[in-house]
């Protein structure tokens, strides 16, 4: 490793799960995200629940901004995990998840994600996973904030920085297509179908 480079640990760079939904919050709706309905960074959907009307899970809890990586903390080889594109002011996500806040010391969140969900990393957190002491392979946000990575020199991490920043912003550009098309096609195709 370059003598400029060094180890560290992802809680050298971020704090975990820094607001919590509360009675001061103003939402008359939220949008919440469960731990089953994200997987590789793609989220399937979103459940719209209105304080009024519907029964709000208890485990509707999280809040989130832009950039927070959210990380399931059940059964890492499932890969509920992503990082968080311009999420709306109303989202919440489940307690199952664990929040890791960037706290601006120079290594991006992109980069902190890069790490996170790396197979061989995957497969650490898994082993950790089958070892704890609950009735299901689970970890402790602790556990994420211990992971052992190498940051590179300051120019090189800019430069990583800048790339991964691009890399993750297209892939939520284009999923942001996908639902769009998939949403057309589910619509479509049943009346194109009931025409024949």
């Amino acid at each position: 490793m370059p003598d400029d480079w060094k180890f560290a640990k992802v809680g050298d760079y971020c704090i975990e799960n820094t607001g919590n939904l509360s009675k001061n919050d103003s939402f008359d709706t939220i949008l919440y995200l469960d731990t089953g309905s994200i997987t590789d960074n793609y989220i399937f959907e979103l459940q719209k629940l209105n304080f009024a009307t519907d029964e709000i899970p208890s485990r509707a809890k999280r809040k989130v901004t832009h950039g927070d990586i959210i990380y399931s903390t059940v059964r890492p080889n499932l890969r509920h995990y992503g990082l968080l594109q311009n999420p709306p002011d109303n989202l919440i996500v489940s307690t199952g998840f664990s929040v890791l806040h960037n706290t601006g010391l120079g290594v991006s969140n992109d980069f902190l994600f890069m790490w996170l969900t790396t197979k061989s990393i995957l497969e650490y957190l898994q082993s950790i996973a089958e070892n704890s002491v609950s009735t299901y392979p689970s970890l402790n946000v602790s556990d994420l904030l211990n992971v052992e990575i190498i940051v590179p020199d300051s120019i090189t991490l800019a430069k990583i920085n800048c790339f991964l920043n691009a890399t993750f912003s297209a892939i939520s550009e284009n999923n942001k297509q996908i639902k769009v098309l998939t949403s057309g096609l589910n619509t479509l195709l049943p009346k194109l179908l009931s025409s024949r």
